[in-house]
């Protein structure tokens, strides 16, 4: 069951699944794009770059060697300011 992002349906009808599909195929193909079926994000916070860098360092090589056993999209590590 596909879901929105306030838990509605997003199909109202199993009809129109196949018509969304082929749409998104003209939309996609032309550019080579990869849709993730799935995507996973974690938020950490910590109360500083060099806290994060202590705490991710020791573990950075092993977590990046099992990147490839679950997905081949390149990650991405964001540092952001969070101001409350």
């Amino acid at each position: 069951m596909n879901r929105g992002r306030r838990g509605e349906s997003v199909f109202q009808d199993k009809q129109d699944y196949p018509p969304f599909i082929e749409l998104l195929k003209e939309i996609v193909d032309p550019y080579r794009l990869r849709i993730a079926a799935y995507i996973a994000m974690g938020h950490l916070y910590f109360d500083s770059v060099a806290a994060f860098q202590t705490a991710f360092g020791p573990h950075a090589e092993s977590m990046r060697r099992d990147i490839p056993n679950f997905t081949d999209i390149q990650p991405t590590i964001q540092i952001s300011e969070v101001k409350p």
